[in-house]
């Protein structure tokens, strides 16, 4: 096989075992939002990241495995015993069944398959390069140093923080929000005139999320999470868990710059002056203010203190995961007994070995011990005694054959009873299958409840939220409403005054006129 050959087996067969790894990885990630819906959210993002970069070593690790399996020419399940994970996995009864199949597959369509990925990783990488380019447009274009009091100023915020390496502070008039650029020199951009314009804390507030960002190293999982997303892209596991990591991402610096802030209101007050500015980031910039709905996610989990949990279509992906993994288990177990009743059918006794009941040995033993006497009368004659002894011998055989049957029935009557252990063990190993399977669907039915009263409680928040906010708008409204009735009473009050003006200036007209004609007539 060739080295072109070798490789395309390799990456199709790696793109078919991905989508079982994305499933496993999409489960524990769901997991682990829920489990940790009342703990930091450092933890949740280390445990996403930790599973994430697990998926991504798995994935390659297979593609190790199957590149060797390629070359000694063995099929998508090996039938081996296998030293490694991958390969104990693939050999579950319920997925050889189609290696054949696969494998053929795989063989006739693995070039088209390559061909179609490496065209979308082509165009996703130019999209990247396309990004870079514009990065290094923004950190050389239409820059602007800021005053030497904001550079002093980050400095000791960056030494507060834990920053150790050089942060360059900029103003650019390319970008609308804060924003992080770079891992080995970072740049913190700042839009062109927003110090001149917002407070000092909460300016500070700002910087200090930013340099969280820095110190946590951000900038670069984040790089190579858009790498595996490009090269993955058809993996939705993985999509997801790269998602919930950069919500989770935001959060944690949020609760560093709160930490150092110490001023849940301030920061707050900082998101809402960049709500203005909210648009969505390029794919290497770490923002401060970022995409509407997770701004909002931000805005609720720092006023409410607490984490945000799946929304609803992640429910939905979340429960439909769940159920694919539990067919493909309850699939695997009915595989297994059917493996199982197969290999039973070859084990039994063969019909003419079977067991003859107690009344029939004990009527061809009396049928024996009747028959016997009767032949063994004595003759004085000699031509007499010759049939005799024939007689005798045809029955000393059937005596003998009677006694090679009872042997036979001793010898198969282990047999019988190893049959009869074998059923029972069926029976009970079909028991402990069926109590399994009702252990699972109630487990399952426990987490479909918890899940539903997780959406009644966030549908009863988010009621609350905008109800609150409606009695703010309410609030707002009356205000305006009274502020309005005051502008109109004073326009009121100016119409009566102007009047009264216009009414005295009549008044001066009309004086200025008699005493005009009556010194025209005295002139007269």
């Amino acid at each position: 096989m060739s080295f072109a050959d070798q490789l395309l087996q390799a990456l199709s067969r790696t793109f078919l075992h991905s989508f079982w790894q994305g499933l496993v990885l999409s489960i524990i990630a769901g997991c682990i939002m829920l489990i940790t819906a009342r703990t930091s959210s450092a933890l949740r993002y280390r445990l996403l990241t930790a599973s994430f970069f697990t998926f991504v070593a798995m994935v390659a690790f297979t593609f190790f495995q199957e590149w060797n399996a390629v070359a000694a020419g063995q099929d998508l399940v090996r039938n081996g015993s296998g030293s490694s994970a991958v390969n104990s996995i693939l050999q579950q009864a319920w997925f050889r069944d189609l290696s054949g199949n696969l494998s053929q597959l795989l063989r006739d369509y693995s070039s088209w398959i390559v061909l179609a990925w490496s065209a979308i990783v082509m165009i996703k990488s130019g999209k990247m390069m396309l990004d870079l380019l514009y990065i290094s447009r923004l950190r050389s274009q239409r820059i602007y140093s800021p005053v030497d009091e904001w550079k002093s100023r980050m400095r000791a915020l960056a030494a507060q923080i834990g920053v150790k390496r050089a942060v360059s502070l900029v103003e650019s008039g390319m970008i609308k929000v804060p924003m992080v650029l770079g891992h080995l020199k970072p740049v913190i951009l700042m839009p062109i005139g927003i110090l001149n314009h917002m407070s000092e804390a909460e300016i500070e507030a700002v910087l200090l999320h930013e340099l969280a960002h820095i110190r946590r190293h951000d900038y670069l999982v984040n790089f190579i999470q858009r790498i595996a997303e490009c090269l993955l892209f058809f993996n939705p596991g993985l999509l997801w868990v790269s998602a919930l990591m950069r919500v989770e991402r935001e959060n944690c610096c949020d609760d560093i710059a709160i930490a150092h802030t110490e001023n849940r209101l301030q920061f707050a007050e900082a998101l809402i002056s960049f709500k203005k500015y909210s648009m969505n980031p390029q794919s290497y910039m770490i923002g401060f203010a970022g995409r509407k709905n997770v701004l909002l996610q931000r805005m609720t989990r720092i006023v409410y203190r607490k984490n945000t949990t799946l929304t609803v279509f992640e429910l939905v992906f979340f429960a439909v995961n769940i159920s694919l993994l539990s067919l493909l288990l309850i699939s695997k177990g009915q595989q297994e007994n059917r493996v199982l009743a197969a290999s039973l059918e070859q084990a039994k006794v063969p019909q003419q070995f079977a067991l003859p009941n107690k009344e029939q040995s004990q009527q061809d033993a009396k049928t024996v011990t009747i028959k016997r006497p009767a032949f063994t009368v004595k003759t004085k004659s000699t031509k007499e005694r010759a049939p005799q002894e024939r007689v005798a011998a045809f029955v000393a055989d059937e005596i003998k054959a009677v006694q090679e049957q009872h042997r036979e029935v001793a010898e198969t009557k282990p047999v019988k009873e190893e049959v009869q252990a074998i059923d029972h063990s069926i029976t009970a190993a079909e028991q402990r299958r069926l109590s399994d399977i009702a252990r699972q669907d109630a487990e399952h039915q426990r987490e479909m409840a918890a899940i539903n009263r997780q959406i009644a409680e966030k549908h009863r928040a988010e009621a609350a939220a905008f109800r609150k906010q409606a009695d703010e708008e309410r609030k707002i409204a009356e205000i305006a409403r009274r502020e309005a009735e005051i502008k109109r009473a004073e326009a009121d009050i100016h119409r009566r005054e102007a009047e009264q003006m216009r009414k005295r200036s009549e008044e001066n007209r009309h004086r200025a006129e008699s005493r005009y004609s009556s010194n025209t007539q005295r002139t007269h």
